[in-house]
C-alpha cells in the first residue's frame, strides 16, 4: 500500500475544511435537540450515557425515559447499532448535546478529506484531477445529510475505505479486522460483499475472513469491557427490519405492490438483494478478465440500490462511485462534449437532490438517487471504455499493487 503524498490537493482540502470547521466552531451551538446536527446524534448521545450506567439503550422506553429525565423534551429515535458503535461517542457523552453536536459536526466535515484522498490514492487517480474530486465530495448531498442528522455513516464509510485500501494492497488480515466495524450497517454492503468473497475464493486469500472474525471478537470484547453486558443486550433486542420503509428500491417495489393490491409484501426484502448478488456474481464471472477497479464503483452503487433497507444519509456510501464518475468525466480522451455532458448530469443530480430536500422530507421519496448515480457511472464507464482515459497513471489492480 502506497502512503499518500502531500500534494496541493491535500493542502487545499485541509485549508478549506479547516476554515469551514473553524466557522462551525465559532458560530454553531445548537440551542436544543431540534437543531442542525442533532437529529440522530441525540439518540447516540443518550444511548452512550445509558450504556455507561449499565442500562439498556435498545428499548425505546428506557431511552425515552432517560431523555426526558435529563431535562429534554419531545421524542427520541430508538437505536439498534452494535455496542462498539457507541465507543466513538464516549468522549462526547458527558458534554451538553449542543457542544457534542458541534464537535461531531466538525469531525464529520474533516472526515471528507481522508475519505476522498485515500480513495483517489488507492485507485491511483492522476494528481491534477484530485482537487476536483475533493471539491465534488463536499458538494455531494448525502454528505450534507450526514452532517444534518449527526450520523455515523461517514465514519463507517471511512472504515470501509481504509479496509478497502488494505485489501487492495493485500493486507488482508488488517482489512478483515477493519471490515468487522461495518457490521453496524452490513445491510448496505450485503451485495458488495460478493466482491471480496469472489477474490477470497479465487485467489485463496483466506486471511481476509480470518481477520474479519478476529475483528468481531476484538470489538465484542472491547465493548464488554467498557459496557459490561452490552453485547448480549444488543443481540437480544434486535428489531425486525422487514417492517422498515426506507430509501431503497426494495421499499419502492413494496409501495407499488401496496398501491396496486393493497398488500405491503415482504418478498422484495429478500428477493431483490438476492437478485443483486446473483447479478454482481455474474458480472464478476463473465468479466473476470477485466481490471477489478472497473467493477468496484459499480458494485458499491449496486449494493446501495438493492439493499434491503437504508436511509438518506446512508447514501454517502455512493461517494466513491460519484467521485469515480467525476474522475472519468474529467479525463476522457477526445471531444470535450462528452465530459461536459457527464459533469452536467452529475451536477444536475446534486442540484435536484438538494433542491428536493427543501420541499420533500419523506425519506422514501429519494430511492431514485442511488440508481441515478449508478446510471451516470455506467455512462461514464462506457465512454471511458470507448475513448480511453487521458491519465498519466492508470489505476492499478490489487495484484498489480502487490507486485510493486
Amino acid at each position: 500500500m502506497r502512503y499518500p503524498r502531500i500534494t496541493l490537493t491535500h493542502l487545499s482540502g485541509v485549508l478549506f475544511a479547516g476554515a469551514f470547521a473553524l466557522i462551525v466552531f465559532h458560530f454553531f451551538e445548537p440551542a436544543d435537540y431540534r437543531q442542525f446536527g442533532t437529529k440522530d446524534l441525540k439518540s447516540y448521545w443518550a444511548a452512550t450515557n445509558l450504556l455507561a450506567v449499565g442500562a439498556n439503550p435498545y428499548r425505546i422506553q428506557s431511552l425515552q425515559a432517560w431523555w426526558l429525565a435529563s431535562g429534554n423534551e419531545g421524542d427520541i429515535s430508538y437505536v439498534w447499532n452494535p455496542p462498539w458503535t457507541f465507543l466513538i461517542f464516549v468522549p462526547l457523552a458527558k458534554l451538553s448535546l449542543g457542544t457534542a453536536a458541534k464537535y461531531f459536526l466538525i469531525f464529520n466535515i474533516l472526515l471528507v478529506i481522508p475519505i476522498t484522498i485515500l480513495w483517489c490514492e488507492t485507485l491511483s487517480y492522476r494528481s491534477r484531477s484530485r482537487t476536483a474530486c475533493l471539491a465534488a465530495a463536499f458538494l455531494f448531498p448525502p454528505v450534507w445529510e450526514v452532517w444534518e442528522f449527526g450520523q455515523i455513516s461517514a465514519v463507517l464509510l471511512f472504515a470501509f475505505i481504509i479496509s478497502f485500501a488494505c485489501w487492495w494492497s493485500r493486507r488482508d488480515f488488517i482489512a478483515g479486522c477493519l471490515a468487522a466495524i461495518l457490521v453496524a450497517k452490513c445491510h448496505l454492503l450485503l451485495v458488495f460483499s460478493i466482491v471480496p468473497l469472489w477474490i477470497t475464493i479465487k485467489e485463496r486469500r483466506f486471511k481476509f475472513p480470518i481477520g474479519g472474525f478476529c475483528g468481531l471478537v476484538m470489538l465484542s470484547v472491547l465493548s464488554e469491557l467498557i459496557f459490561p453486558g452490552s453485547m448480549f443486550t444488543w443481540l437480544r433486542e434486535q428489531p425486525n427490519p422487514i417492517a422498515f420503509k426506507s430509501v431503497t428500491l426494495v421499499t419502492a417495489v413494496r409501495e407499488i405492490e401496496f398501491a396496486l393490491n393493497g398488500v405491503f409484501p415482504d418478498w422484495p426484502v429478500i428477493v431483490i438483494p438476492v437478485l443483486g448478488m446473483l447479478g454482481l456474481g455474474s458480472v464478476l464471472y463473465f468479466r473476470r478478465q477485466e481490471p477489478l477497479f472497473d467493477i468496484i464503483p459499480f458494485a458499491l452503487a449496486l449494493s446501495l440500490v438493492v439493499a434491503p433497507y437504508g436511509w438518506m444519509f446512508d447514501q454517502v456510501f455512493l461517494l466513491p462511485t460519484f467521485i469515480d464518475s467525476v474522475y472519468r468525466a474529467l479525463n476522457l480522451k477526445g471531444s470535450k462534449r462528452s465530459s461536459v455532458i457527464l459533469l452536467i448530469l452529475l451536477g444536475a443530480l446534486c442540484v435536484i437532490r438538494a433542491g428536493a430536500r427543501l420541499y420533500i422530507q419523506k425519506q422514501e421519496s429519494y430511492f431514485w438517487f442511488a440508481p441515478a448515480v449508478m446510471a451516470v457511472w455506467l455512462l461514464a464507464f462506457a465512454l471511458s471504455q470507448r475513448r480511453g482515459l487521458s491519465a498519466n497513471q492508470e489505476p492499478l489492480s490489487g495484484s498489480d499493487l502487490a507486485s510493486k
